[in-house]
């Protein structure tokens, strides 16, 4: 019996890095080459990666946002932050959100409104 849950972490050990080779691989594809805005947060809720579609729609390169929290990419989106926050906490998404505000890198004086699921 111990062989055989010997050899099975072996055989473990040597398909699990492909495995999640693949699926990193896979996940990178489908954030990289999406239409719609994707961003990933840490536990801070700071940016740690935006897609090229959320970038163009926040006017900024992507990289510009790494590190930053999203008031200060977004500027003042009422309830945007409560939203992350109810996200981080509950680990429960948050559809259909209706949130609007001025967006610093849009045109002066400009309201943006903005539909989103976190």
């Amino acid at each position: 019996m111990e062989n055989k849950a010997i050899d099975s972490l072996s055989d473990w050990a040597l398909v699990a890095p492909k495995a999640f080779f693949e699926a990193q691989q896979l996940f990178a594809t489908f954030f990289d080459s999406s239409t719609v805005g994707l961003g990933i947060f840490d536990s801070q809720l700071r940016f740690q990666a935006v897609n090229n579609a959320l970038a163009a729609v926040n006017g900024l390169p992507a990289r510009a946002h790494v590190g930053k929290t999203a008031r200060e990419v977004l500027g003042n989106f009422n309830g945007l932050e409560l939203a992350l926050q109810h996200v981080l906490v509950t680990g429960e998404p948050a559809f259909g959100l209706q949130l609007s505000g001025h967006m610093p890198k849009s045109c002066s004086g400009c309201k943006s409104q903005v539909a989103l699921g976190v």
